[in-house]
């Protein structure tokens, strides 16, 4: 899958390939509930040409999120023992075979991974949801 463009909700949106990530083509901005927003900048048709502002009419914003990205990993304690120490990984890094890349965010997963069984101990096991077929979530912005 490549990235689509298309009508839905509120207006036409344009979805990322990678990410999932959709924003309206006209305002820039996620869609409705969510409050990030990409530069729009002014495009006008002159002499058979298209032109593009150099600066956005609206600029870009990043939401920001209140609670700490981390707490809930780092509060985690899930054992079968007491002695024992499990970790699932799960990557939802966005990929297909019509678009192979490195993640970034899967190798710093699985080096977390190793460095906890070889530090700790651990078992330790990773998931990729792309393997197991999951249709990405249309929407996740936090």
């Amino acid at each position: 899958m490549l990235g689509g463009v298309e009508k839905k909700l509120d207006g036409i949106y344009v979805t990322c390939p990678w990410h999932g990530w959709e924003y309206n083509i006209e305002t820039g901005s996620a869609p409705p509930g969510y409050f990030d927003q990409q530069s729009v900048h002014e495009v006008v048709l002159r002499d058979d040409k298209i032109c593009v502002s150099e600066d956005p009419i609206v600029k870009a914003k990043k939401a920001t999120h209140i609670t700490p990205l981390l707490d809930d990993l780092v509060n985690l304690r899930n054992q079968t023992t007491p002695d024992s120490l499990n970790i699932l990984g799960i990557s939802a890094t966005h990929m297909n075979k019509d678009l192979p890349r490195f993640s970034t965010s899967e190798d710093a997963l699985r080096k977390s991974l190793d460095y906890a069984v070889e530090k700790y101990g651990a078992s330790a096991k990773l998931i990729r949801l792309r393997d197991l077929q999951f249709r990405h979530c249309e929407g996740y912005y936090s």
